[in-house]
């Protein structure tokens, strides 16, 4: 294996670790805040986070993404670039606040809803430092500091909520948690940029404009990726009623859930994509091959697991009260290897300096998204009494679009047979999970994860699916996993005896 490699998988299996770790606590958290706030306050939350993301990518303008490619190339610029990142961020942070006043002024949402996303937004200042700082981190690659921030914010989330439901504080408490999580998250991190990173706040002219500059195609991306996933929720908002939100918002959320992988690859690969770019011993392209096998050979299972024990998750982590989630979780399932596809493939095209091409195809996407939107969540409505089942309709006619397109418009001889033959093997397996997950569908859950998981494997495994490189590759990331665990274990007793 060379340096490279090692690299990147030094990285994600630190990311892997801590991201272990955080998905347990963020299911947990998904599992008790619905169930203490209902199908209508899970709905009010949901609109909430929405406004607050498409706000956040006009807060950020691009520049996380911009960060992260300078401070990888030039780490000694990374000070400067901070501070003014962190000025132009404050000033933007204003300008949205008047844009949100204008637009609450317009769509006259229920005061409680109102009050949630002031509350929500409160938190957004130290948030906005906390990006600029996780971004200088990714970019010189100190991932650790990254992990640890986030493991130590998702138990606080973990434990206020459980707090805050135990004691029955209600909803505005709820509101209120992210605000303490910005607060605990910052000082966390903060401590280790410090120790690789000055800050230095010069405010620049020139440094404001190449900043604005470089970072404006990122910014549009950036705002088009985020209303791609967000705009639906916004139109249903104004369609339907606040419990059917909360069917919806509850499937999404279990569906983002599962966007760990590619989370974590996208976080480890984009500076090796940066820093390999123009490379002519065919590292790049290497890297992105077997990226994507790795997606088909985790999505799949992950995808078409959700969506064959979708009744049984739904009724088990939240109960009857969300049973029409159900549907829509089962229809997320399929796009969920979708989107691990379209999120690999444009993070590559981001990191080699093609971002315009990736903004164009997320522009057709939400332009296609806003008027399916409005045509089926009526219809679904209408039909099946669950509009929500229009919006998970939009996103899998929209993914499939964007990673066939995708695909599509990736260099020529980036990819070979050898990723469609993996692409077809894990299809495969994926399908003979689901069948034998129907078999035992009505016994208890863990029966058709189990049966679903083996037969899975076992197709795997006889098709010869995984290269003997990449299952040696992997055995060396988790090797790697196994080791860090050990030395913590260790280190743990000699730390109590001194």
């Amino acid at each position: 294996m060379n340096e490279n490699s090692k690299v990147i998988f030094k990285n994600t299996s630190v990311l892997m670790m801590s991201q272990i770790i955080t998905w347990i606590f963020s299911f947990l958290v998904t599992i008790i805040q619905p169930r203490y706030i209902g199908p209508a306050g899970t709905g009010e939350f949901s609109i909430a986070y929405a406004i607050w993301m498409i706000l956040s990518s006009l807060i950020t303008f691009g520049s996380d993404t911009f960060l992260v490619k300078e401070i990888a190339r030039n780490p000694n610029k990374a000070g400067n670039l901070m501070g003014t990142v962190l000025v132009l961020r404050g000033i933007n942070f204003l300008i949205s606040c008047i844009g949100l006043a204008i637009y609450l002024y317009f769509v006259h949402y229920p005061l409680q809803t109102v009050l949630i996303i002031i509350i929500i937004g409160l938190s957004q200042p130290l948030g906005q430092m906390l990006g600029v700082s996780t971004a200088a981190l990714r970019g010189i690659e100190r991932m650790e500091y990254i992990s640890l921030t986030e493991i130590i914010a998702k138990v606080i989330y973990f434990v206020l909520t459980f707090l805050a439901v135990t004691i029955d504080l209600g909803i505005y408490a709820i509101a209120a948690i992210p605000i303490i999580i910005a607060i605990c998250s910052y000082l966390i991190q903060s401590r280790g940029t410090r120790k690789y990173i000055k800050i230095q706040f010069n405010f620049d002219r020139t440094q404001v404009r190449y900043v604005l500059q470089s970072s404006l195609p990122f910014v549009v991306s950036g705002l088009i990726l985020t209303s791609y996933f967000q705009m639906d929720k916004l139109i249903m908002s104004t369609l339907l009623a606040a419990n059917v939100m909360g069917w919806y918002s509850v499937s999404v959320n279990l569906f983002g859930t599962f966007l760990f992988l590619p989370t974590i690859l996208s976080a480890a690969l984009f500076p090796a994509f940066s820093r390999t770019y123009g490379d002519t011993n065919g590292a790049g392209s290497k890297l992105l091959g077997k990226s994507i096998d790795l997606m088909f050979l985790f999505g799949i299972p992950i995808g078409f697991g959700l969506t064959s024990i979708s009744d049984s998750i739904v009724y088990l982590l939240y109960g009857p009260a969300f049973a029409p989630a159900a549907t829509i979780l089962s229809l997320m399932g399929f796009v969920l290897l979708l989107t691990y596809l379209t999120t690999v493939i444009g993070q590559y095209t981001v990191a080699t300096d093609r971002v315009h091409a990736w903004t164009i195809l997320m522009i057709g996407a939400v332009l296609i998204t806003i008027p399916l939107d409005i045509w089926l969540i009526p219809l679904c409505a209408q039909l099946f009494g669950n509009g929500g089942i229009g919006g998970a309709l939009t996103f899998l006619i929209t993914e499939f679009g964007m990673a066939a397109v995708g695909l599509i418009m990736l260099p020529r001889g980036m990819l070979n047979w050898s990723n469609v033959r993996v692409a077809l093997s894990t299809l495969a397996a994926g399908l003979g999970m689901m069948a034998a997950c129907w078999l035992v569908r009505n016994q208890f859950i863990l029966v058709p994860v189990i049966v679903g998981g083996l037969t899975y494997i076992g197709i795997i495994l006889l098709l010869r699916t995984v290269p003997r490189e990449d299952m040696n590759t992997i055995l060396y990331a988790v090797r790697n996993v196994i080791d860090r665990i050990r030395k913590r274990q260790v280190k743990a007793p000699s730390t109590g005896e001194a």
